[in-house]
């Protein structure tokens, strides 16, 4: 279910797309976006990435994935990408905005939208570009959308070489992704919308930590309330989270999907979390 506040959103911004080209985007003003490429030349068969680097005004933030109780997530479309497949947005881990009554995920200062993309195995040498077009909103006090379309030449070779100074940006930003290899074993229940999720295994590789400096974010708005407290537990052998269900969530929980961000005092550790029951 969509939340009333995100629907007017997307009208909103359907409004705004159907005058892309007659006049400027508003929300372009708060963010400055560069399209980068971590590689210069790619051979057939061979992959890279493709970034999205927002660098964000004082005060202003844009939204992840899921963008809590009010928002929308950045969306990309390509054009003009034959020969080449393009991947689901990689999100770096959020932060948590309050704005009134309303919790919401995102980013501040700086974020790094990551595509994974790959050159066809049987794509001729030669100068490809490719067009992306970029929707997304940025808030304040008020909330503007954004629409943008970048091109970008790819050249195709025989050989791969990398773009250094982006390969280091890419990277840098990659370890902002969520561990999907981290050895904790996920769990959970639920009683009357309470939901308690438990992760057990080597929590030795979490550092130290205080509980309070825990977050979990739902990957999708129909799993966990946002605006709910959550409360963190660690114990001698697991790491409990209080939780509380969506009420858009359409029945009993049977799938929690999300990350957990702790952030530490040796910095943010953040882990994919895939749990079923």
């Amino acid at each position: 279910m969509i939340r009333f506040s995100t629907i007017l959103l997307f009208f909103l911004f359907m409004m705004m797309a159907s005058s892309l080209v007659a006049q400027p985007s508003p929300g372009s003003d708060h963010v400055d976006v560069r399209m980068i490429s971590d590689v210069s030349v790619i051979s057939p068969g061979d992959s890279g990435t493709f970034g999205f680097h927002m660098t964000i005004e004082e005060g202003w933030h844009t939204y992840w994935k899921n963008p809590g109780d009010s928002g929308i997530p950045a969306r990309i479309s390509w054009s003009g990408a034959d020969g080449f497949e393009t991947g689901e947005i990689q999100w770096p881990w959020p932060e948590t905005f309050q704005e009134e009554h309303l919790i919401t995920h995102g980013y501040k200062n700086e974020t790094l939208l990551m595509v994974p993309f790959s050159a066809s195995a049987d794509l001729q040498p030669g100068s490809y570009e490719l067009t992306a077009n970029l929707e997304y909103l940025v808030c304040e006090k008020v909330c503007l959308p954004a629409f943008e379309r970048y091109n970008i030449t790819i050249e195709v070779g025989n050989e791969t070489e990398y773009h250094a100074g982006n390969r280091a940006l890419v990277s840098r930003f990659t370890e902002k992704l969520p561990e999907t290899d981290h050895g904790l074993e996920p769990a959970f229940t639920v009683d009357e919308g309470t939901v308690l999720l438990r992760l057990t295994g080597d929590l030795t590789s979490l550092g130290d930590f205080d509980p309070d400096d825990i977050t979990f974010y739902a990957y999708t708005d129909d799993m966990i309330e946002p605006s709910a407290p959550q409360q963190a537990q660690l114990d001698d052998d697991a790491l409990w989270l209080k939780l509380q269900q969506s009420r858009y969530a359409p029945g009993t929980l049977t799938e929690l999907n999300g990350v957990v961000v702790i952030r530490g005092s040796e910095g943010v550790t953040a882990l994919d979390i895939q749990a079923s029951r």
